[in-house]
């Protein structure tokens, strides 16, 4: 299995030549992931509960609005706008996924459908964070 990474270029990324780093092929998964993986039966810690909302607080505030072919969009790629009402600057995250040695992109249903969840998380893990801080409250 291998995983890609797709940058989308800024004017810094650019090379002389005008070319720019598109993609790096990662031959295996990253040794570590930045927080740990555990079962869903397994009763979440405080400290765990503060790391997710470490890194919810850490990324670009929301929300991230999906923009999906099978939607109808018509830029030729499905996307995250991550900063739709804010600034005013085209902040936009694309993805692209591969399957053994195929290449997929949108339009695809899958590809969406993930997209549309990570645009949701966004949103979501907040207010999950906050509602289980609640009902912890309540039970004491």
């Amino acid at each position: 299995m291998s995983f890609m990474v797709t940058i989308i270029p800024t004017r810094t990324d650019i090379r002389a030549d005008g070319t720019f780093p598109s993609r790096r092929r990662l031959d295996s998964p990253p040794d570590r992931l930045d927080h740990p993986t555990m079962g869903t039966d397994e009763i979440m810690t405080d400290e765990q509960l503060d790391e997710i909302e470490e890194r919810a607080a850490r990324a670009t505030p929301g929300p991230w609005v999906p923009v999906l072919e099978t939607r109808g969009a018509t830029g030729g790629g499905s996307c995250l706008l991550v900063d739709p009402v804010g600034t005013g600057v085209d902040d936009e995250i694309y993805w692209t996924r591969f399957i053994g040695q195929r290449e997929v992109r949108s339009p695809d249903a899958q590809l969406d459908a993930d997209l549309d969840f990570v645009a949701g998380a966004r949103e979501d893990v907040p207010r999950l964070l906050a509602e289980v801080r609640r009902l912890r409250a309540a039970l004491r």
